[in-house]
């Protein structure tokens, strides 16, 4: 029945399903459990059990792994889950760090396993997933050697939690010139792997510059396959040299222009497959000073059309093969801007706060469908442009507003970013995270 199904379809409901089998539910649970643990079904919380969509001899691997599992008792399958697990933990750790730009992160591999029969899901191929007891864990270690494993406690199921400097202390950041906090060593990736992200595809809008590159990095660390976008093709063949060859294609489009997008749509699909995840993160205009009485209707709609109608067409344009397959996640970007009064452009303002609002409104349309909607408000990031931009004393006076004593980074935006396209964010949507350092506390 799967085969016929294909990969991505829903599977039809426990009744009917164990009717047609001849099987009772119990047992078709049992079953069910067994295909997922062995990555063959993707259940979703609220919406249903899929067929993954892996490559035809993954497909085929998988179920004849399952198949053979069926008929090992508790104790034999709690063994294969074990082994599994540690070789997936390895490999995660592996590709992750293959991902990075030089220096590399290094990794420790903690076992952290119970002892008792598990009857969850056996280890995915990836990484750790199963459902009781700690989950195994391959922890970045950033700086000097950080002594012990990841901190105790039950964390989100199959994530990769970061360590730090000293483990159980806060890592200090280095100090930049001008004596402001700097941003962290160039190539260092730091935050949680999130495997259900592993072979998805996404799109970054904006893509070839600031947070929407760094985005570009850590989504291809998760092992996604990345369409970049952008209007300058050598800024976006930078962004796709930096990750690991075959995990990302680049695509000139202006996004304000509704056949441009159409274009992207047709050549990521058929160069990637449908977008599982997508961040809208192109916009322009200005942060700088500018009263209504001094903004022009021209820049008016320069601005407007930059940030909130280019995010409503490619959504639009992205939206209906998510519809159909009744999953994704869209990550729009909006501004501190939008959330208090700043002495940013009266259009940025007003735009980003659009963005906002429409992001609300599409997580309440397409809540029913399984697309998730939600957005990243960031307050200032040193983005290069910005550092190159930025004189040391402005600097200092920002730095003073953001009560977590530094400015942000494309980083810190970047793994907001990769957790609401993960399943670790699957209740959430309509949501608007303030990347902002404590400047805002709504």
């Amino acid at each position: 029945m799967i085969r016929e199904l294909g990969e991505g379809a829903r599977m039809p409901p426990e009744r009917e399903l164990a009717e047609r089998l001849g099987v009772s539910r119990g047992a078709l649970r049992d079953r069910l459990r067994l295909l997922e643990g062995f990555c063959v079904l993707s259940r979703r919380q609220g919406s249903g059990t899929y067929v993954r969509r892996l490559a035809p001899e993954g497909l085929e691997f998988a179920l004849d792994l399952a198949l053979s599992a069926s008929h090992l008792s508790i104790e034999s399958l709690h063994s294969v889950r074990v082994a599994l697990e540690r070789q997936a933990a390895r490999e995660a750790a592996r590709r992750a760090v293959a991902a990075l730009r030089p220096p590399a992160v290094q990794y420790k591999i903690c076992s952290t396993f119970d002892s008792s029969p598990a009857h969850g899901s056996i280890g995915a191929v990836i990484a750790a997933r199963h459902r009781e007891g700690p989950a195994r864990r391959a922890v970045p270690v950033l700086g000097r050697a950080a002594g012990a494993c990841s901190r105790g406690g039950d964390r989100t199921p199959g994530a990769v939690w970061p360590g730090r400097g000293v483990h159980h202390g806060r890592r200090r950041q280095g100090r930049a010139p001008g004596g402001m906090s700097g941003a962290a060593p160039t190539g260092t990736v730091e935050g949680m792997m999130f495997p259900d992200l592993q072979g998805k595809v996404a799109l970054v809008t904006g893509g070839s510059g600031g947070i929407g590159r760094e985005t570009v990095r850590v989504l291809a660390a998760q092992g996604m396959r990345v369409a970049v976008n952008g209007r300058d093709p050598a800024a976006i063949e930078a962004t796709v040299n930096e990750v690991p060859e075959g995990r990302a294609i680049g695509v000139a489009a202006d996004t304000t222009d509704q056949a441009a997008v159409e274009s992207m749509r047709e050549q990521v699909e058929r160069r990637l497959g449908p977008v599982d995840v997508l961040a809208v993160f192109a916009g322009g205009g200005t942060g700088r000073p500018q009263p209504i009485d001094q903004t022009s209707a021209e820049d008016w709609h320069a601005t407007v059309d930059a940030n909130l109608t280019s995010t409503f067409l490619v959504i639009r344009t992205f939206l209906p093969s998510m519809r159909e397959r009744g999953q994704g996640s869209i990550i729009t970007m909006s501004s501190l801007a939008a959330r208090t009064p700043t002495p940013a452009s009266v259009a940025y303002t007003a735009a980003k706060a659009g963005v906002i609002a429409l992001t609300k409104q599409l997580a309440y349309e397409l809540g029913p469908a399984g697309v998730r909607v939600n957005n990243v408000a960031p307050s200032t990031i040193m983005t290069e442009r910005l550092e190159r931009r930025m004189p040391p004393e402005f600097a200092e006076r920002v730095l003073a507003e953001h009560p977590l004593g530094r400015l942000g980074r494309p980083l810190d935006v970047a793994n907001v970013t990769a957790f609401l396209a993960s399943d670790a964010s699957s209740w959430l949507t309509g949501l608007t995270i303030d990347v902002a350092g404590g400047k805002w506390m709504p």
